[in-house]
């Protein structure tokens, strides 16, 4: 018989109700029919593309045929072949950095200074106009100026037009619809929209010459962000991790004015358990039709990832070589430059591109993990004859770890509190096409929780598992 096995990310409060988990792998749904309704796809791998020292890549940002980033102190101009160029340096050397360009000028805020990139002329300026204002922690580009904001006030700022090195004093506005500091900010559909700490209020460009912008009618949205660097645009929309006088914790697209929640229970858990959320850190990009919205926590030292193409998430992780543990994953920021998707190294200057056809992180090895829903026997023992999962087989490589790739099945009897030791299924070498991933004589036990889990550098698509089962008499 064929179980219920492809599915999300979904572990609550009580494993025993769910203990699913989806790590390293998403669900793709089948468009247009076939074997199964819906298949789990292996995330892509990470293909060195530049380093930049041994910091952390703070972030980045393209334009034309340069790609911007910032590691460390350090601002770098890298070319189409990624061969850097040192602009200069700033005052900060870790946190998180924001970036924006107006099509002559890149501006870098980092919470305590500004800094202009010249495009033409590839220098580094910082801003020392005495109107630039103190510790803003974003910078969006909007009709030819920069806005800046999240400096502790209510208050947002623009630049001069066309100019991020001249400021006017007068040149700010207050977000007045709760009395709560602005967090954050965003430009989608050519509105600004206002990220407070319990409210988002939307500002549009009215081209009034004193002071163009003006609140956009009584659209205040009585839901606020938990966290500057989780604001992400993705799919004709934006998407945050949301907070209000209520609680917190609950990640959020916007649907014109309208919050919508797109975390489910088991995200929530996850997050309600970490002590610090307001470090949250995401990127969006989009991927052989997949849109999604990666969002990490460095502190809780763990990354989900949302699905907008189906809605559903699934866990993110780098391994440790030496422990075997998983953590966050390695992305710490996104840039698309020459087809590239690129993430950033959180730990150092390295700049990866995320390659379906990839299966390591620049070399260290990537654990995928699936477990499923408890297979429902009505508490009833029954005897597992045998467990087979439905995967690709025959996609081992020439030489070396993968050239027989195995599997790692495990199971829980308790709802997934404890777990079996692991028995291994073969998937084939290079062209077994045939071979059954199938392991028998499993014992008995009551809704029972199975969980697979690879190393291997090789190719992981798997439609689902069957089980042969027979009734125990007790």
């Amino acid at each position: 018989m064929r179980i219920p096995f492809v599915g999300p990310a979904y572990r609550l409060e009580s494993v025993n109700q769910s203990a699913q988990r989806c790590v390293n792998l998403y669900v793709e749904q089948s468009e247009q029919g076939g074997k199964t309704q819906a298949m789990l796809v292996r995330t892509p791998g990470k293909v060195l593309r530049a380093s930049l020292g041994n910091d952390n890549v703070r972030q980045m940002l393209p334009f034309a045929d340069r790609l911007y980033a910032v590691a460390g102190w350090f601002v770098y101009s890298l070319d189409a072949n990624y061969n850097p160029t040192a602009l200069g340096s700033i005052g900060t050397r870790y946190g998180y950095l924001s970036m924006a360009c107006n099509g002559s000028q890149v501006m870098l805020v980092d919470g305590a200074n500004g800094w202009i990139i010249d495009i033409a002329a590839q220098t580094l300026t910082q801003i020392t106009d005495t109107d630039f204002p103190d510790g803003v922690t974003w910078v969006r580009y909007y009709d030819g100026y920069f806005v800046v904001g999240g400096d502790g006030s209510k208050k947002f700022y623009i630049s001069a037009l066309n100019d991020g090195l001249s400021w006017d004093a007068l040149d700010f506005a207050s977000a007045e619809g709760d009395p709560g500091a602005n967090v954050a900010g965003e430009v989608d559909h050519r509105e600004l929209m206002l990220f407070g700490v319990n409210a988002t209020e939307t500002w549009v460009d009215t081209g009034v010459q004193d002071f163009p912008f003006q609140r956009a009618g009584n659209a205040l949205v009585e839901v606020g962000c938990a966290a500057v660097a989780s604001v992400a645009k993705l799919d004709n929309s934006v998407l945050f991790l949301g907070q209000d006088r209520r609680g917190d914790g609950i990640v959020y697209r916007m649907n014109g004015y309208t919050p919508q929640r797109i975390s489910d229970y088991g995200v929530e858990t996850a997050i309600r358990g970490y002590d610090t959320i307001s470090d949250a850190i995401a990127y969006t990009y989009q991927q052989s039709g997949h849109a999604f919205y990666v969002l990490s926590f460095p502190s809780a030292d763990a990354t989900w990832c949302y699905d907008a193409s189906t809605g559903l998430w699934h866990e993110r992780a780098y391994m440790d070589q030496r422990t075997g543990q998983l953590g966050r994953d390695l992305g710490n920021c996104y840039a698309f430059f020459g087809r590239d998707h690129l993430v950033g190294d959180y730990r150092n200057g390295n700049i990866y591109a995320l390659d379906k056809d990839a299966y390591t992180d620049a070399g260290d090895s990537i654990k995928w993990l699936r477990s499923s829903m408890a297979q429902d026997s009505e508490n009833n023992w029954v005897f597992y004859q045998s467990f087979e999962l439905d995967i690709e087989a025959g996609t081992g490589i020439n030489t070396g770890q993968g050239s027989n790739p195995q599997v790692m099945l495990r199971w829980s009897d308790n709802g997934g509190h404890t777990w079996s030791n692991a028995k291994l299924l073969s998937i084939g070498r290079m062209g077994k096409y045939g071979q059954r991933a199938k392991r028998e004589q499993l014992g008995a036990g009551r809704n029972r929780v199975w969980e697979v889990s690879g190393t291997d550098p090789v190719k992981i698509i798997i439609m689902g598992a069957m089980l042969r089962l027979a009734a125990a008499n007790r």
